[in-house]
Protein backbone atom coordinates (compact mmCIF):
# COMPACT_ATOMS: atom_id res chain seq x y z
CA UNK A 1 0.00 0.00 0.00
CA UNK A 2 1.72 3.34 -0.71
CA UNK A 3 2.55 5.48 1.77
CA UNK A 4 1.31 9.46 1.69
CA UNK A 5 4.08 10.31 0.89
CA UNK A 6 3.97 8.46 -2.46
CA UNK A 7 0.48 9.68 -2.67
CA UNK A 8 2.24 13.65 -2.54
CA UNK A 9 5.10 12.48 -5.16
CA UNK A 10 2.20 10.78 -7.27
CA UNK A 11 0.27 14.51 -7.34
CA UNK A 12 3.47 16.09 -7.93
CA UNK A 13 4.85 14.28 -10.79
CA UNK A 14 0.90 14.91 -12.52
CA UNK A 15 1.02 18.56 -11.50
CA UNK A 16 4.08 18.66 -13.57
CA UNK A 17 3.24 17.09 -16.69
CA UNK A 18 0.06 18.69 -16.37
CA UNK A 19 1.16 22.39 -16.52
CA UNK A 20 4.13 22.12 -19.25
CA UNK A 21 3.43 25.46 -20.50
CA UNK A 22 6.88 27.70 -20.76
CA UNK A 23 8.31 29.21 -17.94
CA UNK A 24 9.25 32.56 -18.21
CA UNK A 25 13.47 32.32 -18.65
CA UNK A 26 15.04 33.56 -21.35
CA UNK A 27 17.97 31.00 -22.61
CA UNK A 28 21.41 32.64 -21.77
CA UNK A 29 20.24 33.84 -18.44
CA UNK A 30 22.38 32.94 -15.28
CA UNK A 31 21.23 31.82 -12.27
CA UNK A 32 23.14 32.13 -9.20
CA UNK A 33 22.47 31.34 -6.11
CA UNK A 34 21.86 27.94 -3.30
CA UNK A 35 20.43 26.65 -0.54
CA UNK A 36 21.08 26.84 3.60
CA UNK A 37 20.08 23.23 5.00
CA UNK A 38 19.74 22.69 9.09
CA UNK A 39 18.46 19.68 10.68
CA UNK A 40 18.89 17.93 13.89
CA UNK A 41 18.09 14.30 14.53
CA UNK A 42 17.71 12.22 18.01
CA UNK A 43 18.33 8.72 18.30
CA UNK A 44 17.33 6.65 21.69
CA UNK A 45 17.50 3.30 22.96
CA UNK A 46 17.52 1.50 25.99
CA UNK A 47 21.11 1.81 26.41
CA UNK A 48 22.05 5.41 24.94
CA UNK A 49 20.86 8.27 23.33
CA UNK A 50 22.69 10.59 21.18
CA UNK A 51 21.59 13.46 18.52
CA UNK A 52 23.29 14.97 15.42
CA UNK A 53 23.36 18.20 13.96
CA UNK A 54 23.68 18.82 10.25
CA UNK A 55 24.46 21.55 8.07
CA UNK A 56 24.95 22.36 4.42
CA UNK A 57 25.28 25.23 1.95
CA UNK A 58 25.35 24.54 -1.73
CA UNK A 59 25.44 27.44 -3.66
CA UNK A 60 24.58 27.25 -7.50
CA UNK A 61 25.73 28.98 -10.54
CA UNK A 62 23.51 27.80 -13.33
CA UNK A 63 22.78 28.86 -17.09
CA UNK A 64 19.75 28.58 -18.52
CA UNK A 65 19.79 26.52 -22.07
CA UNK A 66 16.39 27.04 -22.52
CA UNK A 67 13.25 28.54 -21.48
CA UNK A 68 12.81 26.21 -19.07
CA UNK A 69 15.81 24.02 -18.40
CA UNK A 70 18.82 25.38 -17.13
CA UNK A 71 22.58 23.07 -16.51
CA UNK A 72 25.51 23.95 -13.90
CA UNK A 73 27.85 23.55 -11.27
CA UNK A 74 27.12 23.18 -7.47
CA UNK A 75 29.94 23.45 -4.45
CA UNK A 76 28.81 21.68 -1.41
CA UNK A 77 29.87 21.88 2.23
CA UNK A 78 28.36 19.69 4.87
CA UNK A 79 29.17 20.02 8.76
CA UNK A 80 27.74 17.55 11.23
CA UNK A 81 28.18 17.06 14.98
CA UNK A 82 27.36 14.56 17.18
CA UNK A 83 26.08 14.43 20.64
CA UNK A 84 27.75 12.52 23.16
CA UNK A 85 30.60 14.22 22.05
CA UNK A 86 33.96 12.07 20.96
CA UNK A 87 37.16 12.33 19.33
CA UNK A 88 35.27 12.42 16.20
CA UNK A 89 32.40 13.99 17.02
CA UNK A 90 32.49 16.89 14.50
CA UNK A 91 32.89 16.23 10.51
CA UNK A 92 33.16 18.02 7.82
CA UNK A 93 33.19 17.33 3.97
CA UNK A 94 32.78 19.50 1.00
CA UNK A 95 33.45 18.71 -3.05
CA UNK A 96 31.36 19.17 -6.46
CA UNK A 97 28.23 18.80 -7.96
CA UNK A 98 26.87 18.81 -11.33
CA UNK A 99 22.91 19.86 -12.09
CA UNK A 100 19.98 19.83 -14.42
CA UNK A 101 17.16 21.55 -13.58
CA UNK A 102 13.54 21.60 -15.61
CA UNK A 103 11.05 23.78 -14.91
CA UNK A 104 7.22 23.83 -15.08
CA UNK A 105 4.66 26.64 -14.75
CA UNK A 106 2.21 26.50 -12.40
CA UNK A 107 1.04 30.33 -12.56
CA UNK A 108 2.63 33.50 -13.46
CA UNK A 109 4.85 33.20 -9.89
CA UNK A 110 4.48 29.74 -8.94
CA UNK A 111 7.12 27.13 -10.75
CA UNK A 112 7.67 23.42 -9.91
CA UNK A 113 10.41 21.83 -10.81
CA UNK A 114 12.91 18.49 -11.26
CA UNK A 115 16.55 18.38 -10.76
CA UNK A 116 19.12 15.67 -11.33
CA UNK A 117 22.21 15.73 -9.45
CA UNK A 118 25.67 14.10 -9.06
CA UNK A 119 27.76 15.03 -6.60
CA UNK A 120 31.17 14.15 -5.19
CA UNK A 121 32.21 14.87 -1.74
CA UNK A 122 35.52 14.18 0.69
CA UNK A 123 36.38 14.17 4.08
CA UNK A 124 37.72 17.28 5.76
CA UNK A 125 40.66 18.12 8.29
CA UNK A 126 42.01 15.28 10.89
CA UNK A 127 38.77 13.36 10.49
CA UNK A 128 39.23 9.48 8.96
CA UNK A 129 39.04 9.05 5.36
CA UNK A 130 36.06 9.64 4.01
CA UNK A 131 34.46 9.60 -0.37
CA UNK A 132 31.42 9.65 -1.26
CA UNK A 133 29.87 9.70 -5.05
CA UNK A 134 25.71 10.74 -4.71
CA UNK A 135 23.31 10.78 -8.11
CA UNK A 136 20.22 11.92 -6.71
CA UNK A 137 16.69 13.60 -8.31
CA UNK A 138 15.00 16.23 -6.25
CA UNK A 139 11.53 17.61 -7.04
CA UNK A 140 10.77 20.81 -5.71
CA UNK A 141 9.24 24.49 -6.28
CA UNK A 142 9.94 28.55 -6.76
CA UNK A 143 8.09 31.46 -6.32
CA UNK A 144 9.30 34.25 -8.64
CA UNK A 145 9.37 38.11 -6.32
CA UNK A 146 10.10 39.65 -9.60
CA UNK A 147 12.27 38.92 -12.74
CA UNK A 148 15.18 38.73 -11.11
CA UNK A 149 14.73 37.41 -7.53
CA UNK A 150 13.67 33.71 -6.55
CA UNK A 151 12.89 31.63 -3.35
CA UNK A 152 13.12 27.95 -3.95
CA UNK A 153 11.60 25.27 -1.45
CA UNK A 154 13.96 21.90 -1.97
CA UNK A 155 11.15 18.99 -1.42
CA UNK A 156 13.93 16.24 -0.51
CA UNK A 157 14.35 13.90 -2.98
CA UNK A 158 15.69 10.15 -4.10
CA UNK A 159 18.93 9.26 -4.11
CA UNK A 160 21.96 6.25 -4.52
CA UNK A 161 25.38 7.06 -2.87
CA UNK A 162 28.85 4.91 -2.62
CA UNK A 163 30.42 5.80 0.57
CA UNK A 164 33.74 4.81 1.76
CA UNK A 165 34.86 5.95 5.34
CA UNK A 166 37.80 5.40 7.71
CA UNK A 167 40.16 5.20 4.18
CA UNK A 168 43.41 3.98 5.78
CA UNK A 169 42.14 2.60 8.70
CA UNK A 170 41.39 -1.16 10.18
CA UNK A 171 37.91 -0.84 10.21
CA UNK A 172 37.25 0.53 6.74
CA UNK A 173 34.11 1.05 5.89
CA UNK A 174 32.19 0.58 2.43
CA UNK A 175 28.16 1.64 2.12
CA UNK A 176 26.17 1.56 -0.97
CA UNK A 177 22.83 2.87 -0.05
CA UNK A 178 19.32 4.15 -1.50
CA UNK A 179 17.31 6.79 0.42
CA UNK A 180 13.44 8.20 -0.27
CA UNK A 181 13.60 11.39 1.58
CA UNK A 182 10.47 12.81 -0.30
CA UNK A 183 9.19 15.97 2.25
CA UNK A 184 11.19 14.56 5.31
CA UNK A 185 14.76 16.16 3.97
CA UNK A 186 13.66 19.86 2.82
CA UNK A 187 15.77 23.01 2.55
CA UNK A 188 15.56 26.76 1.10
CA UNK A 189 17.41 28.42 -1.39
CA UNK A 190 16.94 32.11 -2.52
CA UNK A 191 18.41 32.50 -6.42
CA UNK A 192 19.03 35.61 -8.17
CA UNK A 193 18.61 35.49 -12.26
CA UNK A 194 21.08 37.61 -14.27
CA UNK A 195 19.90 38.65 -17.60
CA UNK A 196 21.48 37.57 -21.26
CA UNK A 197 23.74 39.69 -23.02
CA UNK A 198 21.92 40.69 -26.31
CA UNK A 199 23.45 40.12 -29.35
Amino acid sequence: MLSKYSYCLLLFIFTLFAHQTMAQFTKGEVLLGGSFGFGVSRHSSSTFTNSQTNLSLQPQIGRFMSSRSAVGIMPTLYLSWYTPESPDSFRSSGGMGLFFRRYFKISDKVLAFVQPTATYLTGFGSEPGHNQFRISVNPGAAYRFNSRWMAELNLGGIAQEWRKDGIGMDNELTVNQFSFNILTNSNLGLFFIISAKKQ
